[in-house]
């Protein structure tokens, strides 16, 4: 990802689009690369938000029906990593776009970002309300499996482990 150059008077063409690093070292700059390359991050800040909203209603679909919390804690750390790139995208291209788009954009992430934290403390809520129950049923199976087996199998068993 590029770094841009940081907001302040809307840049028109190439310069708008180069990266810090490529001004200072002289590198020249292709006006269609660089509207192609502004293009293209216009085009994934829609894809992140799908993304992040798509995480967001698993989450959310999670709580409401008692699921795992292990599912959740992954969509979680993956959910922000999505904000985060979110964010770092709209950084960029707020010093690119008009101011009014520009705005219009920071309110519209803001938005995601307020739902990320609603998320989130929903989850914290979540994972306090089940925090005495076990987190793998399957561990009491188990145990409760062991406890059938005969001696002569459990001997086998051990047999089998020692090689």
């Amino acid at each position: 990802m590029k770094l841009l150059i940081a907001r302040g008077p809307r840049l028109e063409g190439c310069m708008a689009a180069c990266s810090v690093f490529d001004i200072i070292a002289g590198v020249p700059q292709d006006p269609e690369t660089a509207t192609e390359d502004f293009r293209l991050q216009v085009t994934r800040r829609p894809t992140l938000r799908q993304q992040i909203t798509t995480a967001l209603n698993k989450i959310d679909a999670i709580i409401t029906s008692g699921g795992p919390r292990g599912g959740l804690a992954a969509l979680l750390r993956h959910v922000e990593e999505l904000v985060n790139q979110a964010s770092s995208l709209q950084t960029e291209l707020s010093a690119l776009e008009t101011e009014g788009e520009s705005e219009r954009q920071d309110n519209i992430h803001l938005g995601y970002i307020e739902r990320f934290g609603q998320i989130s403390e929903a989850s914290k809520a979540y994972y306090a309300s089940r925090g005495a129950e076990a987190s793998v049923v399957g561990e009491q199976i188990f145990e409760d499996e062991e406890e059938d087996i005969s001696a002569s199998e459990s001997a086998n068993a051990n047999r089998i482990r020692i090689r």
